[in-house]
């Protein structure tokens, strides 16, 4: 029996000898005994390109006995259709469709061979033209096929099966081709003609039918055929990497050009749409195939490598278009940027992965339209984050193909962001931000809405948000909204907001959330599909996860094989579809990848739950270092803002001596480097990528709270704000509270936690006076050492009284505590004309904290009826305000009528202003 024929892969032609005569019962054309001299033993110029395929020629007429150029009858597909044609009557006495499904067959496998061949080129001479020799294997088959009817089901099956692997064949110029490519093209048309031969050689010893029959007896077909649909995965792989490294190199000149104009962009981009349309397609036909998962992988990073030149182009062409309005719109709304998280889970994620819902028929009909409200749910830790950026990727590619027709609009909650709001306000901002960046008509009537609140001095009310959302998505023609981490989101509030998104026809909505978040059936019944991240589908992430982990420049790459294959197999088995525990224990093992004793140690000691993982990694750090560990977590639990890593660094250079509350904070504690406090906290809980540091997962937060009391890293609110607090303090009592001139002040190189401290700590005070008492006597000396405190205004820094920043920050408790244990310093400022209620209306948002300063001061005595230099008393500051705002309610009714008869100006009512303002509209 013969050995199945091996794959094509020898550069250079065999040695083995020129085909012999036909064998008896071998299915071939006569010849005659004098056979031609074999054209490839003439003298000529050979490149390796041709090399390649003369040695596919000698593999075939060895494993045939048929010389191809001896057929030279039936060279071509129209020789091949007109010899069908003729013998008709043959084909349909084994099947009625005989004839047709032999031509339907046929057909797509010489559109491919034509392609394949184009690699030649014009200039190229060979002794037998590649498409002829195709064409001639294929009528060998066929001639014989039409003898035994068990062969011509057998080769309706092998050229259906040839056509499956190769429908990933696109058309591709010869032009230029690159040399990868022409390699690949000659070595997968080389396949098609082992294919060929296989089927001939088993047609001539009758045992082709074995084949059809499943029996182990013919494995050559499978084997050649396997290879086939190997070759011709790689020659996708090679077409779209040889495409994204062009693209990518076409992109780079462009932007050096100075000469690269608009039209030139917009040409550009459009061609970057169609590449990236066309690298869709085929990954998706790859995905129909017999494709191994490793094959699959790789093309999809491929087509998102084309994807993200695509994305790159259209910011590009986008970038000149824009002013400054868009700015201005996002500094008034308070735009929430999602774009440090979605950078970070980006850069994180390994290329390829999440393919099973990218390219799974839930995710496509999404995008066609055919499912609007998609809701993917599991696990904390299992990867949802990164698979909504790897989501939201792909819908800004499809939308940046689909010329304006669609737009991709997303929000990520952030818990790790103490800069974000997790409210629905921060979700309006986003969607109306983004929006102003697209489409110039919603730039225009956000630019217009921002001139009636005081030119984006007054922040416009939840109502008039959604008002201006509603009126521009039904100006728009199909829009995609991506909420991520409803779980980490004032979700109860946000659910009305989400039914009105699915009311609108044009909307497509995309959540994720964790499983069991808390109105569950709400999403449930919001939602039109339901997507469950189980263990086993999470699992095939993990599983190319670390396989990259241990290929070549993997964390583990320099492990040993039979190391690596323990390795994978034991994360696999212990992640239980949690993303984050696998990559964290790769982390860990990465340290010891070299030293075979360590990794079997780290493998016998495997956290059992990633909750298990943070408390081994808790337990390691040293008895004494734990207070300051602690006081740094904290920090980045509740902190206002992002801290930078050099505002974040400074928060070491304070000492905390044992017999005082405050500490003291000392410039020469500062660490050297900035890179230096990456050492004090583990990466397990802190992310230092970017500018900024942050927790490096929602899940940190949510175990650090779950602490028990015992654990030195037991986290309490309320505490932690005092401990915050009291670290402001002394920061700004050595930078130097009253006393620094401005302009020194502001100088962030001296002291980069000034500008944060100054906004702040007034706010942590507030926040900490709430249960905390102790933290009374702190603030109380402080104020009696400093009268006049630095903050920061519209204007910019100023130097005011205390009281003033704390009316006009709505700071309740401070409001109180300075009125009842500092009267002399507010008599002096009253004196001066500080007028606290005042300030309050003047500058009145509506929250909750407004109505409580309000009433703190109402409770200190504070008069109403108190007049400014200009005879007005704060209720006409306030009815002014509400015309300014139009609010449907008037402030001063909500605040004064039920209360207080308050006296109004001389001739005037009191509520004269915004009666007569709403009477000229």
């Amino acid at each position: 029996m013969p050995h199945p024929p091996e794959p094509l892969t020898t550069a250079g032609p065999s040695s083995s000898s020129g085909a012999s005569a036909s064998g008896a019962g071998r299915a071939s054309p006569s010849t005659s005994d004098q056979p031609e001299p074999n054209p490839f033993q003439a003298h000529m110029m050979i490149g390796p390109l041709e090399s390649l395929w003369i040695h596919a020629v000698k593999r075939y007429e060895h494993n045939t006995g048929v010389s191809l150029p001896t057929c030279k009858a039936f060279d071509s597909e129209d020789a091949i259709m007109k010899y069908v044609e003729q013998h008709e009557a043959d084909f349909k006495k084994y099947r009625a469709d005989g004839p047709q499904e032999l031509r339907s067959k046929i057909k797509p496998i010489a559109a491919v061979v034509q392609t394949l061949c184009g690699v030649f080129g014009e200039t190229v001479t060979m002794p037998y033209s590649p498409v002829k020799a195709v064409f001639a294997a294929i009528s060998v088959i066929i001639q014989a096929s039409r003898k035994v009817s068990e062969d011509f089901d057998a080769v309706l099956d092998a050229f259906d099966t040839m056509e499956h692997h190769l429908r990933i064949i696109k058309p591709i110029a010869a032009v230029d081709m690159h040399d990868a490519l022409k390699e690949a093209s000659v070595k997968l048309l080389g396949q098609i003609l082992v294919v060929l031969g296989v089927i001939t050689n088993l047609q001539g010893k009758g045992r082709l039918k074995l084949w059809l029959k499943k029996l182990c007896q013919s494995k050559e077909v499978p084997s050649a055929l396997d290879e086939l649909g190997r070759l011709a995965t790689n020659h996708h792989q090679t077409v779209s990497a040889v495409t994204l490294h062009t693209v990518n190199r076409t992109l780079m000149m462009l932007e050096n050009s100075r000469d690269w104009h608009e039209q030139d962009q917009n040409f550009t981009r459009t061609c970057l749409a169609q590449i990236s349309d066309i690298a869709r397609e085929t990954h998706t036909l790859l995905g129909q195939t017999m494709a191994s998962l490793a094959d699959l992988t790789a093309s999809r990073s491929i087509l998102e490598g084309i994807q993200a030149a695509l994305l790159h182009m259209t910011d590009e062409t986008m970038k000149d278009k824009k002013d400054g309005h868009v700015d201005k719109i996002c500094q008034w709304l308070q735009y929430p940027d999602c774009s440090v998280k979605l950078n970070s889970v980006m850069s994180s994620r390994v290329p390829g992965t999440g393919s099973w819902f990218l390219d799974g028929n839930d995710f496509g009909s999404f995008i066609s339209g055919v499912v609007r409200v998609v809701w993917l749910h599991g696990q904390a830790g299992s990867g949802k984050s990164t698979m909504m950026a790897a989501a939201i990727r792909e819908l800004q590619a499809h939308c940046a193909s689909s010329n304006g027709e669609c737009i991709a609009l997303t929000h990520l909650f952030d818990v790790t962001n103490g800069a974000q709001s997790q409210g629905i306000r921060a979700l309006l901002s986003s969607l109306l931000c983004q929006l102003a960046y697209h489409r110039d008509d919603a730039r225009k009537a956000l630019l217009a809405a921002r001139s009636e609140h005081m030119d984006g001095h007054n922040q416009p009310s939840l109502e008039k948000m959604q008002h201006h959302l509603w009126r521009l998505i039904r100006r728009s023609t199909h829009l995609f909204v991506v909420v991520d981490a409803l779980d980490e989101a004032h979700i109860d509030d946000l659910m009305p907001l989400l039914w009105s998104l699915r009311a609108h026809t044009n909307v497509s909505l995309l959540m994720s959330s964790r499983a069991e978040v808390h109105p569950r059936m709400d999403l449930i019944h919001l939602s039109d599909v339901q997507i469950h991240m189980s263990t086993e589908l999470v699992a095939r992430d993990i599983e190319t996860f670390l396989h990259c982990a241990v290929d070549s420049g993997g964390a583990l790459a320099h492990m040993s094989a039979n190391y690596a294959e323990l390795v994978q197999q034991k994360l696999g088995d212990g992640a239980a579809g949690n993303f984050r525990w696998a990559s964290l224990q790769v982390k860990e093992i990465a340290s010891v990848a070299g030293l075979p004793t360590f990794i079997c140690e780290a493998l016998e000691n495997l956290s059992p739950t990633l909750g298990d993982f943070y408390d081994q990694v808790l337990s390691r750090i040293p008895k004494a270092r734990c207070n300051v560990v602690h006081n740094l977590l904290a920090w980045l639990l509740f902190s206002e803002d992002s801290l930078s890593k050099i505002e974040f660094s400074e928060l070491l250079a304070f000492s905390y001596p044992k017999s005082q509350t405050m500490p003291v904070f000392d410039p020469e504690l500062r660490p050297s480097s900035t890179d230096d406090v990456m050492r004090v906290i583990s990466s397990t809980f802190i992310s230092y990528d970017g500018d900024y540091v942050r927790l490096a997962h929602a899940s940190v937060r949510d175990h650090l709270f779950a602490l028990p009391a015992s654990s030195p890293f037991h986290v309490d609110a309320h505490r932690a704000y005092c401990v915050m607090t009291r670290a402001c303090l002394a920061y700004l009592t050595h930078v130097g509270v009253d006393t620094m001139p401005h302009a020194k002040r502001c100088d962030k190189s001296d002291y980069p936690l000034d500008s944060h401290v100054t906004s702040f700590w007034m706010l942590y005070a507030d926040c900490g006076l709430e249960r905390q008492q102790d933290l009374e006597q702190d603030l109380i000396e402080f104020f009696k050492l400093n009268k006049w405190i630095y903050g920061q205004t519209d204007a910019g820094y100023e130097l005011l009284r205390p009281i003033h920043f704390a009316v006009e920050g709505s700071r309740a408790r401070i409001v109180r505590l300075l009125y009842n244990h500092l009267a002399a310093v507010l008599e002096a400022w009253h004196n001066e004309g500080g007028r606290p209620l005042h300030i309050l209306m003047g500058c009145w948002s509506g929250g909750d904290a407004d109505f409580e300063t309000f009433q703190a001061l109402l409770d200190t005595g504070v008069d109403v009826n108190d007049r400014d230099i200009h005879g007005q008393t704060a209720l006409h500051i306030a009815a002014i305000r509400t015309s300014a705002m139009s609010e449907e309610k008037p402030l001063s009714t909500r605040l004064y009528v039920p209360k207080f008869p308050v006296s109004s100006m001389p001739g005037r009512p009191v509520l004269y202003v915004p009666f007569s303002r709403q009477a000229r509209m």
